[in-house]
């Protein structure tokens, strides 16, 4: 029976065509979890993507989210950040949604349809600047802060579903009671 089910499922992995409910789910790299976002994955179903985008026609503008560095409010000069961070712009090719399940977003690096401005921790849990004066009893560490975006990304299948995807968006200081875990 085990031998029966197995060589049926072989010989549905071999059809042309026939795509399984978990086909498009990323095998995310150790550092993209650690960071909560993936550029850059050797699996990305590229062709996938570009025919979902090329279906979308005149939709297509209604998922397009560009923000780069010129729409950001700058910072003033006088000011002392409490924590290091890089600012950077991104084109994910995965993030995780609301549950923590990671996907692929529908993206194209040559042409982006999603790209956004981030904040990264340069070391998340870090010790916040010591200009900050915490007082006894206290202490601070640097905490990657995430947002959720609605984006496009693939099912399992292969099709395209809109769901929140997380994102980092800033670096902040946060302060706890000593002892607190």
């Amino acid at each position: 029976m085990f031998r029966q089910r197995s060589l049926l499922l072989a010989a549905v992995l071999a059809v042309p065509g026939v795509i399984l409910a978990n086909e498009f789910i990323p095998k995310v790299p150790e550092q993209c979890q650690q960071m909560g976002f993936c550029e850059n994955l050797p699996d990305y179903p590229a062709e996938r993507v570009a025919d979902i985008i090329k279906q979308l026609g005149s939709e297509l503008d209604k998922y397009k989210v560009q923000i780069d560095a010129s729409t950001l409010l700058s910072r003033n000069g006088d000011e002392e950040e409490l924590c290091d961070f890089k600012r950077k712009t991104i084109v994910p090719m995965a993030a995780p949604d609301t549950n923590g399940q990671w996907h692929y977003v529908v993206n194209q690096k040559e042409a982006p349809l999603q790209s956004f401005i981030v904040e990264v921790c340069t070391e998340a849990g870090s010790p916040c600047s010591d200009v900050a004066y915490i007082h006894t009893g206290y202490t601070a560490s640097c905490k990657q802060k995430f947002i959720y975006r609605n984006s496009p990304s693939l099912s399992g299948g292969g099709e395209m579903v809109e769901r929140q995807l997380m994102f980092p968006s800033s670096c902040s200081c946060q302060v706890r009671q000593a002892g607190d875990l």
